[in-house]
């Protein structure tokens, strides 16, 4: 009986917190444990007035990220000619040079306008669940404010800058989602450049909409503020948990998986090489993310941009070259064909909410976080900058 009423009782919470969040989806991990909740300045962003038009109109500030981004392309595809324009609604990617063979091969290969086709990666709208002082826009009105673009080839996502807003005024921001999902198979994600800043929670991770937390979530990337250093976490239904002795080379942060039993703080690992997130990673012309989900765990790599090996370059990755993953969580105490499928992919930035804002006392941040939202000159650099993202099975 106590089995069957935990069955029960846990059913009802997923299905609450499922029903909460459809379209949306996850919450993320979040650090909302009481510790952090005591010691940050968590904002409130309940009735928060969205950003108006006509602030966006003003032209007395310099137009979005359009000066001083990196041009770092090196060892990259080639992108393809006749890539779909930006209200294509082609639904297949951009094409890469054919690998010449290997283990993995390539499914899809996103780059450049591909980011800005809907057809391709969805604009999700609204207000953000995690209490993020932010306003997702659609596409259209993304590309109107100058906050998506390519350059030099490379997706540029970005928050707007435009203009400074009255206090506690949401600040527009891009959320895409890949409407294709994914199950077992190897993602490459070629990034240039991420957000950095006060204020900012950028992440790329995978979830799967309608069934989160039970069938998983996966996050690739993901700080806040001035953090240096990347967090990857997994979010899970019970009966998940990270095995300590498998061979990776990250931090544990926490080893249970579960979603209720966590606060959704989830099961983590921190990377200490201080170019694997923010300023650093900038600094070093980004670097390549590497998720491999097989029938052995969920592993993730991250390769400096000096430290990309060939094969990856090549377009042929062959994992079993690599050294130790950053982070791995091995099927042995989590059951992976379980607990994940059927997820898409996640490219969002939000701001303050239920983490940057509730650490952000202690972030060595000035101010408060509602402060530096309203701050335009505080998201000069609060873009991404997307060489290409690659599938392979």
């Amino acid at each position: 009986m106590v089995s069957l009423s935990y069955t029960v009782l846990f059913s009802l919470v997923v299905s609450l917190v499922v029903a909460s969040h459809k379209g949306q989806g996850s919450m993320r991990k979040r650090h909302v444990q009481a510790g952090c909740k005591a010691g940050g300045s968590q904002v409130s962003t309940s009735g928060l007035p969205t950003q108006s038009n006509a602030l966006l109109a003003d032209a007395s500030k310099p137009p979005t990220h359009t000066s001083g981004l990196p041009t770092q392309t090196s060892g990259l595809p080639t992108q393809a000619s006749g890539k779909p324009s930006q209200t294509s609604n082609s639904t297949q990617p951009s094409s890469q040079p054919t690998p010449t063979g290997g283990k993995y091969q390539l499914v899809d290969h996103y780059q450049g306008q591909d980011f800005m086709n809907e057809a391709l990666w969805s604009y999700f709208t609204g207000t953000d669940l995690t209490n993020g002082i932010v306003d997702y826009v659609s596409q259209a009105t993304a590309d109107s404010q100058g906050m998506v673009h390519v350059q030099n080839g490379a997706a540029v996502l970005s928050v707007n800058n435009k203009t400074d807003l009255p206090l506690n005024t949401r600040r527009q921001s891009v959320r895409l989602t890949s409407t294709k999902t994914y199950n077992a198979g190897l993602v490459i994600a070629d990034i240039a450049a991420m957000p950095v800043g006060c204020s900012l929670w950028p992440a790329f991770w995978s979830f799967n909409l309608e069934k989160w937390p039970i069938a998983g979530e996966i996050d690739v990337i993901e700080g806040v503020n001035k953090q240096t250093t990347n967090e990857m976490t997994l979010h899970t239904g019970p009966q998940c948990t990270l095995d300590k002795s498998a061979s990776f080379s990250g931090n544990v942060l926490s080893t249970d998986c579960e979603t209720t039993s966590t606060s959704n703080t989830g099961c983590g690992i921190s990377d200490p090489d201080p170019s694997s997130y923010g300023q650093g990673f900038n600094d070093n012309g980004g670097g390549v993310y590497a998720r491999l989900w097989d029938k052995d765990g969920i592993r993730i790599w991250f390769f400096a941009r000096p430290s990309i090996p060939q094969d990856i370059s090549s377009g042929n990755p062959d994992p079993s070259s690599w050294p130790a993953p950053n982070a791995f969580w091995s099927t042995s105490t989590c059951d992976v064909a379980t607990h994940f499928y059927d997820h898409s992919l996640v490219i969002d930035t939000t701001l303050c909410g239920d983490w940057a804002g509730a650490v952000y006392g202690n972030s060595g941040c000035p101010g408060t976080c509602a402060q530096a939202v309203a701050d335009a000159s505080n998201f000069d650099h609060a873009y991404w900058m997307i060489n290409s993202i690659s599938t392979y099975e």
